[in-house]
């Protein structure tokens, strides 16, 4: 993480200043120099900026203007009886700067309302839920630790998640109607890596996942494209259900109970994987009118490839090395 000398000098003896917005206003749910909490949820009409400062929030604040969070440590002051939430209705940039909550039991949560922008670049969320609905995002070499709801609905194309690491919580994201592209993310110590529901353009391209108790990347709904990501010591790598119109290719599996499994599914296609030292490498049950080629599959401890009730199934140029069974099938008919 690339913090300036000054946000190092911030992190290690805690200045509280005051705040710097283009109107100059100060509000009171921003802790500045005591411990007084404000008693109404406070409304901010104007641009405001946050640099090079500690800023507390004691209560829950809504943003009707830009939020910008530059080279700062934003502490959320959340506990059993008061939930803050900070909610932006203009863009919401936060940049080289540490976002958290005071007591790490109780999260606190930052919330967009529609049809604003959010960029998070280079920076650390912890102990924080994000909810965005209908806003162009820019997430970048960013770090998020028991982040507990990473929830986005119907993000644009344009939005993308880069080169973040998602940790240590129940699911890294949550994406619904959001045809986006999500690369080369590192996704670890997760009950599930992804979820994806209704996002038929979504591109998952160089992402790794690590330690996922459930299933890397869990598809329902129509289509995905799901490319050359890295499977290390997972539950299911790929889970498709109910879902059309998804292309799972050139992806890697190591050490997967389960490496790619689809239910109750049509038009998917499996090529060009590598999966090794899988309990079960792939199976399509109630799948139709599907491909699957071109893979391989070494050391599959129980069935390397397996297709169940399912019709209409192309099983081509595959390659099993030293696997209890390699093939089942049976039709639908």
């Amino acid at each position: 993480m690339k913090f300036t000398n000054r946000l190092q000098v911030l992190i290690n003896s805690v200045i509280i200043l005051s705040l710097i917005t283009v109107g100059m206003i100060t509000s009171s749910a921003i802790q500045i120099s005591s411990e007084e909490n404000s008693s109404v949820r406070e409304t901010i009409t104007e641009d405001t900026i946050w640099e090079g400062k500690t800023v507390y929030i004691n209560e829950s604040m809504l943003f009707n203007a830009k939020l910008t969070i530059y080279n700062a440590i934003v502490i959320f002051k959340a506990n059993a009886t008061n939930e803050v939430v900070l909610e932006v209705g203009d863009t919401l940039n936060i940049t080289d700067s540490q976002i958290l909550s005071e007591n790490p039991d109780y999260n606190g949560r930052i919330k967009s309302l529609i049809g604003n922008e959010i960029i998070i670049d280079n920076s650390i969320v912890e102990n924080i839920d994000i909810n965005v609905n209908s806003a162009e995002v820019t997430i970048v070499d960013s770090v998020f630790d028991n982040c507990y709801e990473m929830k986005f609905l119907t993000l644009p194309e344009t939005s993308l998640i880069a080169r973040n690491t998602f940790k240590n919580n129940e699911t890294g994201l949550s994406l619904t109607y959001s045809s986006i592209q999500l690369v080369n993310n590192t996704f670890e110590n997760l009950d599930v890596g992804v979820s994806i529901s209704s996002s038929p353009d979504i591109l998952i391209k160089g992402n790794t996942f690590n330690k996922i108790a459930e299933t890397g990347i869990y598809q329902t709904k129509q289509g995905a494209t799901i490319e050359d990501n890295e499977f290390t010591d997972v539950n299911s790598g790929i889970t498709i259900q109910q879902s059309k119109q998804v292309t799972i290719k050139e992806n890697n599996f190591d050490k997967a109970s389960k490496a790619i499994m689809t239910l109750d599914s049509s038009y998917i296609t499996i090529s060009t994987n590598t999966l090794s030292n899988s309990e079960y490498g792939i199976g399509l049950s109630e799948t139709y009118y599907s491909e699957v080629s071109d893979n391989t599959i070494n050391d599959s401890t129980e069935i390397a490839l397996q297709i169940l009730e399912s019709d209409y199934v192309d099983v081509l140029n595959n390659e099993i090395t030293n696997s209890s069974v390699c093939l089942l099938y049976t039709s639908d008919a």
